[in-house]
């Protein structure tokens, strides 16, 4: 008789399901809200996941690999009050404060994030619907001759798209132009990017080709996977593609 594994079965892997709301996870995607409030060992096996594909729970009389491919989207505040950088509420956070909150997100764990943004708060058209966007119809179609795209390109290696290619193969695969490898060097150096950092942007930047319909990735697919990796600190610089 196979019973229900549980959460006192395999500690370690249902922490990374519990580390988001049950509600807000499925085994395609999971949606983590308030992400500095996780316990540390959440965050940390929750991104080990997302770096592996896979959760391995050891124990004495072995070991046991769970599947865990999936996309995580993952929302903060800004600071502990939310109102950091707003255009109309102050934020009253003190500086040991906002250290201590940024703390909780170390840098191992912002550099496995492919895509960095901050949401300001929406004007009253956005709200109200003034301004259309782009139809689903379009951007569906986009984005299934994108990832026809890779699959034609990564048929023989029996890799479906290119957030599955590992760091050495991005890197030969990217098919970057003479300008945009130059423009990826400045980067390194500016924007002070990790190996680990450097094979993300290569994944997304070759996305954003794709979307684009473009066989080279260039500048300016470069650039837009630069600014996605929107600057937490200070002292992080992205360099003008002009």
């Amino acid at each position: 008789m196979i019973r229900e594994a549980t959460p006192a079965d395999y500690p370690a892997a249902f922490a990374v399901v519990r580390a988001a709301e049950p509600d807000f996870v499925t085994t395609e995607a999971g949606f983590r809200h308030r992400q500095v409030s996780l316990p540390p060992e959440a965050r940390l096996a929750a991104w080990v996941a997302v770096e592996d594909g896979a959760v391995v729970v050891a124990r004495a009389g072995g070991s046991v690999t769970f599947p865990a491919r999936f996309t995580l989207i993952a929302a903060a505040n800004p600071c502990p009050c939310g109102f950091r950088g707003d255009q109309v509420r102050t934020c009253h956070c003190r500086d040991d404060q906002l250290a201590r909150y940024a703390a909780k997100l170390s840098g191992p764990l912002l550099d496995r994030i492919d895509l960095r943004l901050s949401v300001p708060r929406l004007t009253k058209h956005e709200l109200l619907g003034a301004s259309e966007g782009e139809p689903s119809a379009a951007v569906r179609a986009r984005v299934v001759a994108a990832r026809d795209r890779q699959l034609d390109r990564y048929d023989a290696m029996g890799i479906t798209c290119n957030a599955h290619l590992p760091g050495p193969m991005v890197r030969r695969e990217a098919a970057l132009t003479g300008a945009a490898e130059r423009f990826l060097g400045i980067a390194v150096e500016s924007a002070a990017l990790s190996g680990r950092g450097f094979d993300r942007v290569l994944r997304v930047g070759r996305t954003i080709a794709d979307l684009a319909g473009s066989n080279r990735v260039d500048v300016d697919h470069v650039a837009e996977a630069l600014s996605y990796r929107e600057a937490l600190q200070d002292e992080d610089r992205v360099p003008s593609a002009s």
